[in-house]
């Protein structure tokens, strides 16, 4: 694949991984929040964690349609294809971006 198509990844697994890092601090604060019975700062947790979930549901509908411009399945077997078609050069780096992203993801689930 080409050099444009390695960077816009990149680029969109970056975004991703930054709202899940937002989502885990607005967790984190929501689960103090909650051990010290502090309504208002729940209901500020609740409110931000809303938004960085449209945006991050939003932004893996982006990487979706990404796959799918290049012929791809949208899918996690697609993104693997992608991955392994890319640029020796760019391959490990965004490979580990994915991993990362994948176990992050999963970490807020448990």
């Amino acid at each position: 694949m080409s050099h444009a198509v390695a960077t816009e990844l990149a680029h969109l697994l970056t975004q991703e991984q930054s709202l899940i890092d937002q989502l885990k601090l607005v967790l984190m604060d929501e689960f103090e929040a909650l051990a010290k019975n502090d309504i208002k700062s729940i209901e500020n947790s609740a409110s931000a964690k809303s938004k960085l979930l449209k945006a991050f549901s939003k932004q893996v509908k982006t990487r979706l349609r990404a796959l799918s411009t290049q012929k791809l399945e949208a899918s996690e077997t697609g993104m693997n294809q992608l991955l392994h078609s890319l640029d020796l050069n760019a391959q490990p780096a965004i490979e580990q971006q994915w991993e990362t992203l994948k176990k992050d993801f999963k970490s807020l689930l448990m």
